[in-house]
């Protein structure tokens, strides 16, 4: 049932839309018009009663400029505090805005990030896009429904405390790696569970020196984490060198967050002989499985250690 409150917003949405229409020009109207239906259909009255319809037009307006040009497979981010020299709009909070490849975790781990980083979240708007591209990246058009070579993409409007401007270059790169992580753990993310697949169909013959019930285990516990009972981020090949003591990654095997053959999950390092014994006694355990957490918080998700299998 729509309340006093959605019937305001209601109002103020149709006000903003009159803006768009008396200023933009014909062809731009359609496309402006839905990224900004679109842009507050999921924020709640309250976070945007108490602002002007000039200040909302702004707003959407400098997203819009931000969004004509975007390369598919790559993120577009900026960090800053809007004014009249900055898009012709003000805020009283530094503003992030982004154009990306639509994808999971997108909000959950650009949130985490800032919260990670102490920093005070005070909106964030995700529509979600149709979106037709020309070969360089152009926008065309914003559509209502599904066409021939278009494109979903998360586009966000994150308000956050305000912030020293200097301090904005080294956020959008912390964000920026961030987003790099998710991308990687997406990406790979049929080719991970294909490699659990592969883990759990060699344990269909019991390795010599394993009793049945350990295998079966080892097996029943594979087949859990594959029906999405666990998001995996990163797989790699690992070998323990008895002779040298040694662990020696596999440099082309690494997958999602292990792509880099240098990512560590243990602030130990990868020489047994240095590591503190309980840690080097549980590696060399004679077991077909073992579980672990990593030292590494996940930057993807959610913000806790991550668990190593």
């Amino acid at each position: 049932m729509a309340t006093h409150c959605d019937h305001l917003k209601d109002s103020l949405v149709e006000k903003v839309v009159a803006l768009i229409r008396s200023r933009l020009a014909p062809a731009a109207q359609g496309s402006a018009e839905r990224l900004w239906r679109a842009y507050y259909a999921n924020v709640s009255p309250e976070d945007i009663l108490r602002r002007e319809p000039e200040a909302l037009y702004g707003s959407v307006m400098a997203l819009f400029a931000f969004a004509r040009q975007r390369l598919p497979g790559s993120p577009k981010l900026r960090v800053y505090q809007p004014g009249p020299e900055q898009g012709g709009w003000d805020c009283e909070h530094s503003v992030i805005q982004l154009v990306n490849d639509d994808m999971p975790f997108l909000v959950d781990s650009l949130t985490a990030a800032l919260q990670r980083l102490e920093i005070g979240l005070r909106l964030v708007v995700h529509p979600i896009l149709t979106v037709l591209r020309d070969a360089e990246g152009g926008l065309l058009d914003i559509l209502d429904g599904s066409a021939p070579g278009a494109r979903l993409e998360s586009v966000m409007h994150i308000e956050i405390e305000r912030r020293p401007a200097a301090a904005n270059a080294l956020l959008a790169e912390q964000l920026t790696a961030v987003l790099a992580d998710v991308r990687a753990a997406v990406e790979d993310w049929f080719p991970m569970r294909e490699r659990l697949r592969d883990a759990f169909g060699e344990l269909a013959v019991v390795p010599a020196g394993i009793e049945p019930a350990e295998a079966q285990e080892a097996r029943d516990f594979l087949h859990w984490l594959f029906d999405d009972h666990f998001t995996l981020l990163g797989v790699r090949e690992i070998d323990f060198d008895p002779a040298d003591g040694r662990i020696h990654v596999d440099p082309s095997s690494g997958l999602g967050l292990l792509r880099d053959p240098g990512l560590r999950v243990f602030d130990e390092g990868r020489d047994l002989a240095a590591m503190p014994p309980e840690v080097g006694a549980f590696l060399r355990r004679p077991n077909l499985l073992l579980l672990a957490k990593a030292d590494r918080v996940s930057t993807v998700h959610r913000p806790v250690p991550m668990d190593i299998v």
